[in-house]
C-alpha cells in the first residue's frame, strides 16, 4: 500500500475512532500497516487495513473500501465470488 493510501486510512481513522485508547492496555500509540490484509469470508474478498497499537500489540482492522482507500473494480477481486476449494474428507 503506498503512501497516499496510509494517509486517506489514518485520515478516515482520525475522522471516525472518537475514542482511540487501546481497548487492552489503555495506550493511544496506534501505528498502520502498510499492507492491506484480504480476509475471505464467505467466498468473498475483503480487503482490510491493520491498525496496531504499539505498546500491547492488539490489532484492530479497518475495512478499506469504506475507508475509501480500495475500489471495489480493482483486480483484487473486491466482493467476487471466489472457487471453493475445500475439499470433502474421505469416508
Amino acid at each position: 500500500m503506498n503512501k497516499e493510501r496510509i494517509e486517506k486510512v489514518a485520515q478516515h481513522v482520525d475522522d471516525k475512532w472518537k475514542d482511540k485508547d487501546c481497548l487492552l492496555c489503555g495506550e493511544n500509540g496506534w501505528g498502520m500497516a502498510e499492507v492491506e490484509i484480504a480476509c475471505i469470508p464467505w467466498g468473498r474478498v475483503l480487503p482490510l487495513v491493520a491498525s496496531t497499537c504499539g505498546n500491547c500489540g492488539n490489532t484492530v482492522f479497518i475495512n478499506a473500501v469504506v475507508a475509501g482507500v480500495h475500489n471495489q473494480e480493482e483486480q483484487h477481486g473486491v466482493a467476487t465470488p471466489v472457487a471453493n476449494t475445500a475439499r470433502k474428507a474421505p469416508k
